[in-house]
């Protein structure tokens, strides 16, 4: 019977997961798809903020100035 196991570990900065399926093809596949998904899904959360502070009317151009000053 295969055996499965997920491991993990945090250390700033970086972010260690380890998933043996018993196949090392096939971990080093869910490991390449485990990564993609966490660059795709922080993409997509800079994107949304970005665009939900340049629609924003609280944030306008001279006080968007200000704080980076």
């Amino acid at each position: 019977m295969p055996v499965s196991s997920i491991s993990g570990s945090v250390s700033s900065p970086q972010v260690d997961v380890v998933i043996d399926t018993g196949n090392p093809y096939l971990n080093l596949t869910v490991d390449g798809f485990l990564k993609i998904g966490t660059v795709a899904a922080t993409r997509a959360l800079a994107e949304d903020t970005y665009h939900i502070v340049r629609k924003s009317e609280y944030f306008s151009t001279s006080a968007t100035t200000l704080l980076l000053k």
